[in-house]
């Protein structure tokens, strides 16, 4: 079992290249997985913006799961408030400047 300065690191870790990795991908517009694709045609429709909008699409997972007799721990709610605004930030800073060839901020070079 992982002590619990590891078990944040790891959690840091996955946030991150889960983050980063949907964000490079979406920004390539190869195509998406049903799940994902309803936040992004969402935000399309101007309902809201995509973070807020992966933010209620992962809730409603989080929530039809506990209602179906999942389990859930405290890393899930973590990941399903934050990997929204987390691939947002990405896709502004770095996978949208990236694919059309603008200059990436010095901070994320």
């Amino acid at each position: 079992m992982l002590n619990p300065k590891d078990g944040i690191i790891c959690l840091a870790g996955a946030l991150f290249l889960l983050a980063f990795s949907g964000a490079m991908y979406y920004t390539a517009d190869l195509g998406v997985s049903t799940y994902d694709a309803i936040a992004l045609i969402m935000a399309d429709r101007k309902i809201g913006k995509f973070k807020y909008c992966r933010i209620a699409i992962d809730l409603t997972c989080l929530i039809a799961g506990i209602l179906t007799g999942g389990e859930i721990g405290i890393a899930t709610v973590i990941i399903a408030l934050t990997v929204g605004p987390l691939i947002q930030y990405f896709r502004t800073n770095l996978a949208e400047p990236f694919l059309e060839g603008r200059k990436i901020p010095a901070f994320l070079s």
